[in-house]
C-alpha cells in the first residue's frame, strides 16, 4: 500500500495542534495560495501518531478550471488523542479507513468507522472526527472547486455520508494512481490530476446509486433498458413494450426509471432522438422528413414542436446557424 509514494514523514508523540502546524507553513515558500489558504483555515485538531502527508503544488490552472483544486493528503496512523474539529472549512474531504477504529459527527449523526469505512464530506458544514479507542489508520484527500461541490451535493442525500469499500478496492487502487501521477510530473499533470480525481468521486457516485437499488435484478434491467433505448430510440417504444420485454408492471418500471435516471422512459427517448437530429441538422444536407424517418418521429409538425421546446429555435433556424456560407 502506497509502495511508490514518497511522502513527507513525522511522528507526533506529543500531540501536533494547529498552532504548531502554522509555523510550517511559513517554511514552504512553493504551496499554491489556494493550498496555503486551506491549511491556514480557522481549525481546530490535534495529531497524536505517525503522519505521512504530501501538500500538493499545482499551479490553479487547468485543475481550476475543470473544478477541482488539490490540497492536501495524508496518511495517519493515530492514537486515542486525535481529533479534528471544524467548520467553514473551504474544502471537501474524502477520509478512508485501513484499520481500528474511528467516529465522525457530522450534519446531526454520528458515524462509526473501522476497516473498509469512509466518507465524503463538506468541510464547509461542522465536523467532528476523532479516534474511537486508541488506534486509527487513516487516510485523508482535501480539495476544493465547482466540480467538487456538485459531486458531493450528487452523493450526500443528507442521510449518509458513508461509503465502504475493501482495502485493495477500486478506491485505493484510483487514489495510488492520482498519487503516483501527482508525483510523475508528467506532461498536463494538473489535467490528469482533475480527471483521475473526478473518475474516482464518479465511481463512488455509481457505488452508492447502486446500493440504492438493494434488488440487483431491478439495476440490471433498468441499465439494459437504457443501453435498448440507445441502440433502438428510432422505432416505436412504449411502456408496453418494457413491461412485456422485462416481465414486470409497466408502472414499477416508469417509477424505477424515473428514479433511476431523473427523466420518464419516454423523456429519456426523447432527448436521444433530439441529440441524433441536432446531429444530422449540423452535418448533412438532409431533409427535415427525412430527419424524422431516422430518429423515428413520423409527424414533422410534432418533430418541431419538440424540438422548439427544447432549443427555443425550430430545426431551420438551428440548422442555418451552423452554415458558414
Amino acid at each position: 500500500m502506497f509502495d511508490n509514494i514518497r511522502f513527507l514523514k513525522n511522528v507526533h508523540k506529543v500531540p501536533y495542534t494547529q498552532r504548531e502546524f502554522k509555523k510550517f507553513l511559513k517554511d514552504v515558500p512553493e504551496l499554491s495560495e489556494n493550498t496555503r489558504e486551506y491549511m491556514d483555515a480557522n481549525s481546530k485538531y490535534q495529531i497524536s501518531g505517525r503522519v505521512e502527508n504530501i501538500a500538493f503544488c499545482l499551479p490553479d490552472t487547468i485543475c481550476a478550471r475543470m473544478g477541482f483544486l488539490l490540497q492536501f493528503f495524508c496518511v495517519i496512523t493515530a492514537d486515542e488523542k486525535y481529533f479534528t474539529k471544524r467548520s467553514d472549512y473551504n474544502s471537501f474531504l474524502i477520509l478512508y479507513t485501513y484499520d481500528g477504529n474511528g467516529i465522525l459527527e457530522y450534519d446531526g449523526k454520528k458515524y462509526f468507522l473501522s476497516s473498509g469505512d469512509g466518507f465524503f464530506i463538506d468541510c464547509r458544514k461542522p465536523h467532528f472526527y476523532y479516534t474511537d479507542g486508541n488506534y486509527w489508520k487513516q487516510s485523508s484527500l482535501h480539495f476544493s472547486g465547482e466540480a467538487a461541490a456538485d459531486m458531493w451535493q450528487a452523493f450526500y442525500d443528507g442521510k449518509n455520508a458513508v461509503f465502504h469499500q475493501p482495502t485493495n478496492g477500486a478506491y485505493q487502487s484510483g487514489l495510488e494512481k492520482l498519487l503516483q501521477i501527482y508525483q510523475s510530473a508528467a506532461p498536463y499533470r494538473d489535467l490528469q490530476c482533475a480527471n483521475q480525481l473526478s473518475q474516482m468521486i464518479t465511481e463512488l457516485l455509481m457505488e452508492k446509486e447502486m446500493a440504492r437499488h438493494h434488488n440487483v435484478h431491478l439495476y440490471e434491467y433498468l441499465q439494459d433498458a437504457i443501453v435498448y433505448m440507445e441502440h433502438h430510440y428510432m422505432q416505436p417504444l412504449t411502456l408496453d413494450f418494457f413491461s412485456e420485454f422485462f416481465g414486470i408492471s409497466k408502472y414499477h418500471f416508469a417509477r424505477e426509471f424515473h428514479k433511476f435516471t431523473g427523466v420518464s422512459p419516454n423523456e429519456y427517448i426523447i432527448r436521444l432522438r433530439m441529440a441524433h437530429a441536432k446531429y444530422l441538422l449540423q452535418n448533412t444536407n438532409l431533409t427535415i422528413r427525412e430527419i424524422c424517418e431516422m430518429i423515428g418521429i413520423a409527424d414533422e409538425s410534432h418533430f418541431a414542436s419538440l424540438f422548439k421546446k427544447r432549443e427555443g429555435t425550430t430545426p431551420g433556424k438551428y440548422r442555418k446557424g451552423f452554415r458558414t456560407v
